[in-house]
């Protein structure tokens, strides 16, 4: 046999081989897999096996085939593990550190009331029962630092001179003689809460302090018109 058949012979032989070759299990069941990919078990099985039917046909490229398949497996599943760790961090994390923070500036906020409701009680020791005109009259008398006087939701910083305009608190003036109950001072508008869910912080006469959805501030202020 000359040159030309032997070439022929083994070009037919290596196409007849290469037609024999069958599709790696391994690979079949990884790309199956990895459609689960959105739960993370499932795919990291999925790369598991992709790695494994990838090596599986370097290894015996005459006998398997299907390193396409493979490397789909493992590209499906790390897309859909990096989706739900999106989807995680989204849904799950960034509300808790909202949560978080929000929890934390309305307990400085009624921390604030408190320390106002201290300051107020502190004042009329020295002015004979008498309320404050106004909250600036307990910044400008030292009362209270201005930063205690400016609600931590409140947008912008207090100006030490124009307390009750910039400081995020509505203040109820009273007389000494007054009986009343009901709001001493207040956000003066719902801060807090929750978005679509607005509440507000209240300081009462008697010195307690609570949060309370926005309509029972709105219900607390009109019960004081009337």
């Amino acid at each position: 046999m000359d040159q030309n058949g032997i070439d022929q012979t083994a070009k037919g032989a290596n196409s007849d081989s290469r037609q024999d070759r069958r599709t790696s299990r391994l690979a079949i069941v990884g790309f199956a897999v990895s459609f689960f990919g959105f739960f993370f078990p499932a795919g990291a099985l999925a790369v598991i096996l992709g790695i494994m039917a990838r090596k599986e046909v370097e290894d015996s490229p005459d006998r398997f085939r299907g390193r396409g398949l493979a490397t789909a497996a493992m590209v499906i599943a790390i897309t859909l593990m990096a989706s739900r760790g999106v989807a995680f961090i989204y849904y799950d994390i960034l509300p808790q550190i909202a949560d978080t923070r929000r929890e934390r500036i309305e307990q400085r906020c009624r921390s604030n009331l408190a320390a106002i409701a201290s300051a107020i009680d502190i004042y009329r020791a020295g002015h004979e029962g008498a309320f404050p005109v106004d909250l600036q009259a307990l910044a400008d008398g030292g009362y209270a630092a201005p930063d205690r006087l400016r609600c931590p939701a409140a947008t912008g910083a207090v100006d030490p001179d124009r307390v009750d305009e910039t400081g995020g608190y509505a203040y109820r003036h009273l007389r000494p003689d007054d009986e009343a109950a009901g709001p001493l001072a207040w956000d003066s508008q719902p801060r807090h809460g929750r978005p679509g869910v607005p509440r507000a912080n209240i300081l009462y006469v008697d010195g307690r302090v609570d949060d309370v959805p926005a309509f029972e501030l709105y219900e607390a202020l009109e019960a004081i018109d009337d």
